[in-house]
């Protein structure tokens, strides 16, 4: 599998996230039930290409948990990207333009094997969230299925 090849190519390697200040409350309107304490709390995200930047992560307090901005992060680490909101997808390709991948929120389901032809993949709807701002996924997906691995740090 070429994920390998892949993450040693990005050399992502940490993140460091450290609440910044009070979040806000939002409401997902996926997985999480609205009935949850989920909130968005800004973060600062460092990768030696990119700098320390600010990123806008998920916590639910309930689970505690932390979610991942899709669309920020790939943006970010300038990862092929199209955002499709009435299907309520993102895909595009993974570094090189013959490795698709696609991600399905509603369904909460990924296409991503490091091939040219990949196949769905489920997951539990734990893993996915939609907002208003973005679309977030949980660390354990970044590093299964893309071979990105984030590091909370509370003390960077």
């Amino acid at each position: 599998m070429r994920v390998h090849t892949i993450s040693r190519i990005l050399m992502l390697c940490c993140v460091g996230m450290l609440c910044l200040h009070t979040p806000t409350e939002i409401r997902a309107t996926t997985a999480m039930s609205s009935a949850s304490d989920t909130e968005e709390v800004l973060a600062t995200f460092r990768y030696q290409a990119v700098g320390h930047v600010f990123v806008t992560i998920l916590y639910d307090y309930d689970s505690d948990r932390i979610l991942l901005p899709v669309a920020e992060l790939f943006s970010l680490l300038m990862i092929n990207m199209e955002i499709d909101r009435g299907n309520f997808m993102i895909r595009g390709f993974f570094i090189e333009q013959n490795i698709p991948y696609q991600i399905v929120f509603d369904r909460y389901m990924i296409a991503f094997d490091g091939t040219q032809s990949p196949q769905f993949e489920s997951y539990g709807p734990e893993h996915f969230v939609i907002t208003e701002t973005d679309y977030f996924l949980s660390p354990e997906l970044f590093s299964e299925v893309f071979g990105l691995h984030f590091t909370p740090d509370i003390f960077a």
